[in-house]
């Protein structure tokens, strides 16, 4: 089931006319954003190359510590101009043609998706996932908000008391009693969404292995006895030892989760203003919060 800022899907509709107008001007604003990239990437080089012959014609050749500085001073305007400005860019335009492409679909579907429990609603476009409405009233769709999937908590679930060793022993009698902890088995489609959590943290991200497959360059070089490129090798150091960091630390979550798949159950609070929600034992991680699926597990992917 489809879960939107914690509102279940109830169905979908046609944009109206107005909305319809906005989703457009969104097109065009995104596009000329496009088109404004684009030119930097050009105008960047260019304003950098003017930059060093002005500096060149106004001060000459230098010598002693103003010849150091313009050098420095040329060294960051290359830097900036002809790699850093171009690559900033570059990124930039391409997250806006992503948005163009998805605002342009939602233009050619001309629907939007309703989310709501009876309190709150939404519209949100699909593509894009920009808010048209919230609660009835219009919105800009400056805003965006996820959509995402997950299992939902079974209707009307029977609990049972927290079986032995369920929490650790020094908090358990203290928990059981405030918060009157129970447990409630998860469904099988409950189930399976964990394990699909976990496979997903044990997949290791490409970057990774481009920066392992670099670091292995460098090392063969300093094998061959060339001279060490100590600045690049450092960078590349710690850049690995971050994602080694990140993947054991994905992979011991991803190793929670499936105990949790295995056990099958959800730590449930009936007492205290978090009466209702749902938590995991061996993850710890938030399962269900206001009756609807916690945040990560209806997170934007992708």
């Amino acid at each position: 089931m489809r879960y939107c800022d914690g509102l279940p899907e109830t169905g979908s509709r046609p944009l109206r006319a107005d909305e319809r107008a906005a989703v457009a001007r969104l097109r065009r604003r995104l596009g000329w954003a496009i088109a404004a990239r684009v030119a930097l990437v050009a105008a960047s080089p260019a304003a950098a190359f003017a930059l060093l012959v002005a500096a060149i014609a106004l001060l000459g050749e230098p010598a002693g510590t103003a010849g150091k500085a313009l050098q420095v001073a040329a060294a960051v305007a290359t830097l900036a101009g002809f790699f850093v400005g171009p690559a900033a860019a570059l990124l930039s335009g391409r997250d806006r043609w992503r948005e163009w492409r998805r605002v342009r679909r939602d233009l050619a579907a001309a629907v939007a998706l309703e989310f709501g429990d009876g309190r709150r609603s939404l519209a949100v476009l699909p593509a894009s996932e920009r808010v048209v409405a919230r609660d009835g009233r219009p919105a800009d769709l400056a805003a965006r908000a996820p959509i995402g999937s997950a299992a939902p908590a079974p209707p009307a679930a029977a609990t049972y008391a927290l079986a032995p060793g369920a929490l650790d022993a020094d908090v358990a009698a203290r928990e059981i009693a405030a918060r009157g902890l129970v447990r409630r088995a998860l469904s099988g489609e409950e189930r399976d969404e964990l394990r699909g959590h976990a496979r997903r943290l044990r997949r290791v991200p490409p970057g990774f292995w481009l920066a392992a497959a670099w670091w292995g360059l460098v090392a063969a070089q300093w094998g061959r006895g060339a001279e060490p490129r100590t600045a690049v090798a450092v960078m590349l150091t710690l850049v690995l030892a971050l994602g080694l960091w990140r993947l054991r630390r994905a992979r011991a979550l991803a190793g929670r989760l499936e105990a949790d798949a295995e056990e099958g159950w959800a730590i449930r609070a009936t007492a205290g203003a978090t009466s209702g929600d749902e938590a995991l034992p061996a993850s710890r991680a938030s399962w269900t919060a206001g009756g609807a699926p916690a945040a990560w597990r209806t997170g934007a992917r992708r």
